[in-house]
């Protein structure tokens, strides 16, 4: 298939799934459309698609954890701060396994946060909900401010369409 018609294909899915998103919000999230609905949504996939580095792979998996983040937003504030707790286990986990080959910079960008979170669940145990609503936009930031990886984005980013036989 000529390069043309796979640019074609992805936008028009993509356009499918975004209206999918547009009727979920308003047939089921809410019975209308209200301004600030999405809620800097549109934001964090921006970040997502740049953080995956425009791979459909690593986007899956960016997409997950933001909506997970997100998802955090019905829970209650004990639950947050037990996922909080494990998250910061995890953390602990990476952070000894780097320290175990000797990756000291590594270890300490993982363990930094590992003792922080650790220490809250242990001193505080909830998280407050302003905290849990704004999660998704911090870990965008984070991601994106933390992230060491070299964004290559596609070749024919930003060239216009061609249609069959004019290129």
């Amino acid at each position: 298939m000529a390069p043309w018609r796979y640019r074609f294909l992805a936008l028009g899915v993509s356009g499918g799934l975004a209206g999918l998103g547009g009727v979920y919000l308003v047939t089921v999230a809410s019975s209308l459309y209200r301004e600030g609905q999405t809620a800097g949504r549109g934001f964090i996939g921006l970040a997502t698609v740049i953080f995956g580095n425009w791979n459909p792979w690593s986007v899956t998996l960016g997409s997950l954890v933001f909506g997970f983040t997100d998802a955090l937003r019905t829970r209650q504030e004990v639950t947050v701060g037990v996922l909080l707790a494990g998250l910061g286990l995890l953390f602990a986990l990476m952070a000894v396994r780097r320290g175990l080959r000797r990756n000291w910079r590594g270890a300490l960008l993982f363990g930094i946060p590992a003792v922080l979170m650790l220490a809250w669940f242990w001193l505080v145990r909830l998280v407050p909900s302003e905290f849990v609503s704004f999660a998704p936009h911090l870990t965008t930031l984070l991601v994106l401010a933390f992230a060491r990886q070299r964004l290559r984005p596609p070749a024919a980013l930003g060239q216009q369409y061609r249609g069959a036989g004019t290129g």
